[in-house]
């Protein structure tokens, strides 16, 4: 064992690397999808924008992306031309507190700007996930608002997604610039190589980016370890925590390896359990496992006795697994908008796909005007008849509600059921009277309206139901919502709906109910 402790000795000498650092502010203030912004380089040598750290409008888990001007120099001649951009990296599933914390990124931008250019960045939360980035409102596009002895951080503009759909001028981007100055880039993580290889379910990381899979609670997962060393001495280190990159504490060996398993945390061997015991590599092999029904961190680091490296051994990547239990997240929506959920990579652990009207679905539009729709989305505020015949298929409380007026809204799996969307005390618009209620599917296609009796007065006109929209509805006229139930539903593709100012046409009921029966449409119940 001596033998073999002395191999994670040999692994503290810590890698030197130069590498620096710019915030230009936390401030917030106003926020949306992303920031299209300027780097002015004002040194003698190149420099190598390696990452960012990001400011969120509020918590969550967001997929992100970072895109850089193909050509270089400033975004100003290619806003709207997505041709002209490049995509550096994407990542999925960061997890963000609110405004005012910079967090770190895990994309490998690694753009060099060369001494005296500028280049263009677009940093930005895809439609896939629902929260924006806060920025604060500036005072002249193209101006110096940062800045060190290397580099210039220009004001830019405020962008919806995707690149051309939209911008605010003048922004200041939020966040922390990180790069090196001349000279060769520090890797942040060990990747896997012929002599020692590991992953989690076939994701591979690289020298910048962590090998991160997240899985729901109760999910399988299967481990696959290789080497050409057979037969040689190998070990798999155990932490659960998170791995670790090389500008967080990670140690390398003096050949450029890197150790990601944070030492500071209780550690177990694979094979020896709390005493680290090297056995012959069997040959390539996988494992496959349960990962139970509570949240956790796992992260791993193979070791293979390898006598062809200068090392004398080989290290794997670390792959970390984060075990999910089915939560809720905030949605952040402004006036008249959609966001899109994505059953099958949600962070919330929903089943992977939804059913209404006997179709499955992996996809949902949430409509902040008080929809769930199932394609391209309708943002309309004015409800009608018409209009819901000829939209995609669609249930809900449609009318003129405005999340950026005051409430908030957020998505739960419904205990890994369904999807339940909720809007709270999210006021109509132009009108302080806030209206909570929630919409939810399950995956047998049940649907349920829950708390319509906090809906508040109003005059305008929502239109109330669930339709088959543009597969097949046809309109029944209006169905006057009652207790009791199940009601049977209209004959073949009959939408299911009444039409009116919302508390006049669910006065005295809670909660509405729509079973799918085997006439393939929909019965209905109030409660």
């Amino acid at each position: 064992m001596l033998r073999y402790l002395a191999i994670l000795m040999l692994m503290a000498g810590i890698l030197a690397a130069q590498s620096f650092t710019l915030l230009t502010t936390l401030a917030g203030g106003n926020g949306q999808k992303g920031n299209m912004f300027d780097i002015v380089n004002t040194s003698t040598s190149s420099i190598t924008v390696t990452s960012f750290d990001q400011n969120f409008w509020a918590a969550g888990t967001d997929n992100f992306e970072v895109w850089y001007a193909t050509a270089g120099g400033g975004y100003a001649p290619v806003a709207t031309n997505a041709a002209a951009w490049t995509l550096a990296g994407s990542t999925t599933g960061v997890v963000h507190g609110g405004p005012g914390t910079a967090v770190a990124i895990p994309i490998a931008v690694n753009v060099v700007i060369p001494a005296g250019a500028t280049q263009a960045f677009f940093c930005t939360i895809p439609s896939s996930t629902t929260g924006i980035v806060a920025y604060t409102n500036g005072t002249a596009v193209g101006t110096v608002f940062a800045s060190d002895p290397f580099i210039q951080f220009l004001q830019g503009t405020g962008n919806a997604y995707p690149i051309g759909s939209g911008s605010f001028a003048p922004r200041v981007w939020n966040g922390v610039i990180h790069y090196i100055v001349g000279g060769t880039i520090q890797p942040e993580w060990q990747v896997n190589q012929a002599g020692s290889s590991l992953d989690i379910n076939g994701v591979q990381g690289t020298m910048f980016g962590k090998a991160l899979s997240t899985v729901c609670t109760g999910a399988t997962v299967t481990a696959n370890f290789a080497s050409v060393n057979t037969l040689m001495p190998f070990e798999v280190l155990l932490s659960p925590t998170a791995s670790i990159g090389f500008s967080a504490g990670a140690m390398g060996t003096a050949n450029g390896q890197l150790l990601n398993i944070g030492l500071g945390g209780p550690l177990l061997w694979l094979n020896g359990g709390v005493f680290m015991n090297f056995v012959p590599f069997p040959g390539t092999f996988a494992a496959t496992f349960g990962v139970g029904t509570s949240p956790l961190t796992l992260s791993a680091q193979q070791i293979v006795v390898d006598p062809t490296n200068p090392d004398g051994f080989a290290l794997s990547q670390a792959p970390q697994l984060d075990v999910t239990a089915s939560g809720t997240q905030a949605i952040t929506l402004t006036d008249d908008s959609a966001v899109a959920i994505n059953l099958a990579t949600n962070t919330i652990c929903t089943p992977t796909s939804l059913t209404l009207y006997g179709t499955s679905y992996t996809q949902v539009q949430v409509i902040s005007n008080g929809r769930l729709m199932f394609g391209a989305p309708n943002v309309s505020f004015t409800p009608s008849v018409a209009q819901a015949l000829v939209d995609n298929p669609s249930f809900g409380i449609w009318t003129d509600f405005n999340p950026s007026a005051g409430g908030t809204m957020s998505a739960s799996a419904m205990g890994g059921l369904g999807l339940a969307i909720s809007w709270n005390a999210v006021p109509y618009f132009g009108s302080a009277i806030p209206n909570t209620f929630t919409l939810s599917l399950d995956a047998a296609g049940t649907v349920l309206f829950d708390t319509l009796n906090t809906l508040g007065v109003q005059t305008y006109n929502a239109w109330i139901g669930i339709s088959r929209g543009n597969t097949g509805a046809t309109d029944p006229g209006v169905t006057t919502y009652a207790l009791g139930g199940p009601n049977a539903g209209p004959a073949g593709n009959g939408m299911i709906y009444n039409f009116g100012p919302a508390t006049t046409i669910t006065a005295g009921i809670t909660q509405l109910m729509f079973l799918p029966n085997a006439g393939g449409n929909y019965d209905w119940a109030g409660f």
